[in-house]
């Protein structure tokens, strides 16, 4: 066997001519399309990419620091500058079925606008909302609807009490509702003075008091009526008064998405879910994100 010799150390390092070279550092030269010492590794990735079907997936297993990222991303990324730019999916809330919201499709960089569009419109009407409902003109209509109720509800049981006090009795409110009464000198009879009375006199008083108690039924019939009309009327306001702060925000919105019916289905659903929850925003500034796209 020959001895082993060492190695002198010219054989120890390679030295290349720098004057061979036609640049000063690699800095000056053109990125490498290429992928060095892969070529089976990226025949594989481009055959697995070029499957248009679902249910094919890629798995890619090798030592750390390979470059298995940057190859798979290289692939996919001149695979996709070569097909057509896809849509964008955006989810939008369903407000008949929060659970199950509704899918939307755009043109590409569409949806991130729309996103921005609809925060923007939340935020309008956090502030527009309340300002509306605070303003002194929807508070005087306000005050003069209840104050009619409240007229209403005077006038019946003044005219009761009316003619309660034509008979010598009082109407009176109670814990449980109200009673009838009989008043001597403007006061109230005890009970001690009401059984010194002679019995034809309590049995007019009785006969009295039960002719008025379907008055006064009838005048508490009519409350819950009067009160339902009252309701109505608020409410009517409300939506004249949401409309206008709204109306203006979601208009613009809908000349801006004219061409797209699905945009303008979403935008009159949240227009109504305002108008029918329009006291969530009247709670708290931090109102519920009612149109949020999410794509």
């Amino acid at each position: 066997m020959t001895p082993l010799e060492p190695l002198p150390s010219e054989a120890l390092c390679r030295v290349c001519d720098p004057n061979q070279f036609a640049f000063q550092t690699t800095a000056e030269l053109p990125e490498l399309t290429e992928i060095i010492g892969q070529l089976r590794a990226v025949e594989a990735v481009e055959f697995g990419i070029g499957i248009p079907r679902e249910g094919y997936n890629l798995f890619c297993l090798g030592p750390a620091g390979v470059g298995k990222h940057f190859i798979v991303r290289r692939q996919l990324e001149k695979r996709a500058a070569a097909e057509p730019l896809p849509p964008d999916w955006c989810y939008i809330n369903n407000f008949q079925k929060p659970q199950r919201p509704l899918l939307l499709r755009l043109p590409a960089g569409k949806g991130a606008i729309l996103r921005s569009d609809l925060d923007q419109l939340v935020e309008e009407l956090r502030s527009a909302i309340p300002s509306a409902f605070e303003s002194e003109e929807y508070r005087t209509r306000k005050q003069v609807i209840l104050s009619e109720m409240k007229e209403l509800h005077e006038k019946a049981f003044e005219m009761v009490r009316q003619k309660a006090a034509t008979k010598q009795l009082g109407l009176l409110r109670t814990p449980t509702g109200f009673i009838f009464a009989p008043v001597k000198d403007d006061e109230v009879m005890g009970p001690e003075e009401y059984d010194q009375l002679p019995p034809e006199k309590r049995a007019e008083i009785e006969q009295s008091v039960e002719d008025l108690q379907d008055e006064l039924q009838t005048a508490l019939r009519e409350a819950p009526k009067w009160e339902k009309e009252s309701r109505e009327k608020l409410k009517k306001l409300n939506n004249e008064v949401t409309n206008f702060a709204v109306g203006h925000s979601i208009e613009e919105l809908r000349k801006k998405y004219s061409d797209f019916p699905q945009v303008i289905a979403h935008l009159d659903a949240i227009e109504h879910d305002v108008l029918e929850n329009v006291e969530e925003f009247l709670k708290t500034s931090d109102s519920p994100q009612i149109g949020r796209a999410h794509v």
